[in-house]
């Protein structure tokens, strides 16, 4: 379920033609639900495999898989229920002033947004009896699997996962995320535009100020365990028909196994059990991922525009370069150990001296220097070029310091996967285009070359040793010794130093057939094809050995088109986007790189504008019900195959 109201409003005061006031307010709530139901086999290397299929490259693909007392592997129905609340709130004032040819604008502006996500997990399980007074878990659990690559594969159990007489609930966990960011900017640009142009037509500066807070809070309940040995006190819990139904497969997974459906929530209240989330020392990655980031940035900068003749053709554009002052740093707490840090209490009331409050970051300076030439050949042709460095923060909530920690022997180790420290993106980029227009106006063709060097990236890393002390962190005592552990293991988010270059060309072509007779002459066409090539790579071991990846996102072949048609208000166009296989995110149990497939999707829209002022619209997008793809190394080592079905949307506008 996805429900969205959004609200807006502008105030426009306009006393003469030399002075403008605006003020904006914008507010939006968007709260969705989504469940997910299935099985999952966890800890599947633990089993006693027979028959397997093997890869050249060692991966096994299918076989059966037997649990043979192990207890950590288990066959597991999964139930999750997701909940997604954000809202955002903004405005701004705006001021504007024209005097002779001056033009001084000046703005503020606040912004708030929160989101609140609620990840619930839980897990049935497979027992001897559940009407025991001390259930035991299965042992004898056989799975056999079978992958058949980009196409939905075979499995099959040795158990009826349907039966209420033998499924508990095993394992529950609800994990809210809520984060908080506020943002408040101040900026004032002035342009002064010379009236007799020689190789300049204006100057423009300009200064910026915003302070950017982010807090993240983390928060846990658990009740169970999901492999069957469950601790005192929180046996698995019987179902019933009132709280859970046998459920099929349907679609392309038709031939799969059918599970029960469980109703989390109920289970618990016929327990009487309330999930309660807290942050909590047995849970203390709640505590340590729960910190807050504040970010200053102050930025000034100076344009010149062009407005010349070079070889007798005109020649315009901008030159400039703006100056980035940033101060970023994060409060957290790092995980001491030894009893050696502050007394801290948790939210159940539990106080620890393991741990401190932490304040890092640091502050640094960019130059950005940047240059916009635009050279017309005539009316309907020009060629344009651009070179600028640029740059793009870190996501603030890879800036946490928040950081845990373990002993090992008479070294300290550390982990955290975020760190205050990160430097920016950057990148040196090159763009050079021919366009040309129609001398009538319907159509337009473009060709472009780019070049695109990136000094580094951020990724996560464990850095072995490090210098913890050298960089301001601080190690414990060691008891034993009554010096500082030694360094050990920092595994942490770093600006590696790999870089590399990003190049391609783009071509795009559009044109409305005019000259065709009658109502045909509202048909058009409009379609871009871009290739691109890069030298940033990164190392993957999921498929097994050692195998060298792509720039996460970048596909080297992109195509799309679109047919579209236009007549006496009524509009419709057909549209098709095709990308080669590419590397990106995955979410499974944590975030992992993985390879997606190569996919088209296809989209179809028509509206129909009445005379009354009424606008009808109607969309389909995925009109083929193109599925998400995705595999590790090979195809043959199946990811993840998700088919989000088609979506359909109508809606209606009326103007006055």
């Amino acid at each position: 379920m996805l429900r969205r109201n959004g609200y807006m409003a502008v105030l426009q005061w306009r006393p003469s033609d030399s002075f403008e006031l605006k003020a904006d307010g914008f507010y939006s709530k968007f709260d969705t639900s989504s469940s997910g139901r299935g099985f999952r086999v966890k800890t599947l290397s633990d089993g006693t495999f027979t028959n397997p299929v093997i890869l050249p490259n060692g991966a096994v693909t299918g076989g059966t898989v037997s649990q043979n007392g192990d207890p950590y592997f288990v066959v597991q129905t999964t139930n999750d229920d997701n909940s997604l609340k954000n809202s955002v709130l903004s405005g701004g004032l705006n001021a504007k002033w024209m005097l002779g040819g001056w033009t001084i604008s000046s703005d503020v502006s606040y912004s708030h947004a929160k989101s609140d996500f609620n990840n619930g997990v839980s897990w049935g399980l497979l027992y001897d009896d559940m009407s025991a007074a001390n259930p035991v878990a299965a042992n004898d659990e056989v799975v056999d699997y079978h992958l058949n690559g980009m196409q939905p594969g075979t499995v099959g159990f040795n158990h009826d996962y349907t039966d209420l007489s033998r499924m508990g609930l095993g394992k529950v966990g609800v994990y809210p995320y809520v984060y908080d960011d506020e943002s408040k900017a101040f900026r004032t640009d002035v342009r002064y535009d010379f009236v007799d142009n020689g190789f300049l037509s204006a100057l423009e500066m300009g200064v910026r100020y915003s302070r950017r807070t982010y807090n993240a809070d983390r928060s846990a309940f658990e009740y169970g365990n999901d492999f069957g040995q469950y601790p005192a006190g929180q046996p698995p819990l019987a179902l019933d028909p009132s709280n859970a139904h046998k459920v099929c497969f349907e679609g392309n997974l038709s031939s799969f196994p059918c599970f029960l459906s469980i109703n989390t929530l109920a289970v618990l209240a016929a327990n009487g059990v309330t999930p309660t989330p807290t942050k909590n020392w047995n849970a203390n990655w709640t505590m340590i991922q729960s910190a807050e980031v504040d970010e200053h940035v102050s930025s000034g900068y100076v344009m010149a525009d062009i407005d010349t003749n070079v070889a007798n053709h005109s020649l315009t554009g901008n030159v400039g370069v703006r100056v980035v002052h940033t101060s970023q740093y994060s409060n957290g707490l790092q995980q001491i150990g030894s009893g050696q840090g502050e007394p801290i209490t948790d939210e159940l009331g539990v106080t620890s001296l393991d741990y401190i409050h932490v304040r890092r970051g640091k502050s640094y300076t960019d130059y950005l220097p940047s240059l916009n030439l635009n050279w017309h050949f005539d009316e309907s042709n020009q060629l344009r070029f651009a070179a600028a460095k640029v740059m793009s923060r870190p996501p603030l909530n890879k800036l946490l310091t928040g950081s845990g920690s373990w002993i090992d022997g008479n070294t300290y180790n550390m982990w955290g996967n975020t760190s205050p420290f990160l430097d920016p993106f950057y990148a040196k980029q090159y763009d050079l285009s021919f366009e040309h227009y129609s001398p009538d106006s319907t159509g337009a063709f473009a060709a472009a070359v780019f070049f695109k060097h990136i000094d580094s990236f951020i990724e996560d890393y464990t850095i072995n040793p490090y210098d913890f002390a050298g960089n301001g962190i601080q190690v414990p005592i060691n008891p034993a010794t009554g010096q500082p552990y030694e360094n050990g293991q920092y595994q942490t988010a770093v600006n590696n130093d790999k870089g590399g270059f990003v190049r391609g060309i783009e071509l795009s072509y559009s044109r409305v057939f005019n000259f065709l007779p009658g109502a045909w002459s509202g048909l058009g066409f409009t379609g871009s094809y871009s290739y691109s090539q890069s030298q940033v790579t990164s190392t993957s071991t999921l498929s097994g050995a050692p195998q060298t990846m792509g720039l996460p996102g970048l596909s080297p072949r992109v195509i799309n088109g679109t047919l579209f048609y236009g007549n006496q208000g009524f509009d419709t166009r057909l549209s098709v986007r095709h990308r080669s296989a590419f590397v990106s995110n995955q979410m499974a149990i944590d975030t992992q790189i993985v390879y997606y497939a190569p996919e088209t999707v296809v989209d179809y829209q028509a509206s129909y504008a009445f005379k009354n002022g009424l606008s009808v619209l109607f969309q389909v997008n995925n009109l083929t019900d193109e599925p998400t793809r995705t595999y590790f190394g090979n195809e043959a080592q199946t990811g993840t195959l998700q088919w989000f079905g088609r979506q359909y949307l109508v809606g209606f506008t009326y103007a006055l």
